[in-house]
């Protein structure tokens, strides 16, 4: 459990690129709300390539995450075991939100050289909105996790 908790660190890690942690929502909140040459540099994945990085390494983290809270959940006493299945439902509740503004068909037409850059400011916005009510949400998670180690 530590070492899944240490998973969604917000520290840097190789060199100064992100490991989607909560610190990269900020990163990527921030970009998405500038409207700048500082842009890029901010929203993108290191100092190169295609900023959708950051965001589908995330949804495929949390989609983990979901599932690897959930089958723990079941591996628990009584009372952990309750707490672990907040903290799968809160991530079920981040990729809900997520998928919400960011389907398929946008992060495959991303993938494939449609960059942040050529999202209109709107879309940008929503993108950024979600990502600050999933950094909320993954701070509970992080708290609940947190204590069930702490009274272990």
């Amino acid at each position: 459990m530590e070492i899944a908790q240490n998973l969604y660190t917000t520290e840097r890690r190789r060199g100064n690129d992100y490991i989607c942690g909560l610190s990269a929502y900020d990163v990527m909140i921030n970009g998405l709300h500038r409207d700048d040459a500082g842009f890029a540099a901010l929203t993108q994945y290191g100092a190169t390539g295609n900023g959708i990085l950051l965001l589908t390494q995330l949804i495929d983290k949390r989609r983990a995450a979901n599932a690897f809270w959930a089958e723990k959940s079941q591996c628990l006493s009584p009372v952990n075991a309750r707490k672990m299945q907040e903290v799968a439902e809160l991530y079920a509740d981040v990729l809900s939100a997520l998928d919400a503004v960011l389907p398929n068909d946008i992060i495959a037409a991303t993938q494939n050289g449609y960059p942040y850059e050529a999202w209109p400011a709107e879309k940008r916005a929503q993108i950024a909105d979600a990502l600050t009510t999933c950094k909320q949400l993954e701070q509970q998670a992080a708290d609940i996790i947190a204590d069930v180690l702490k009274h272990w």
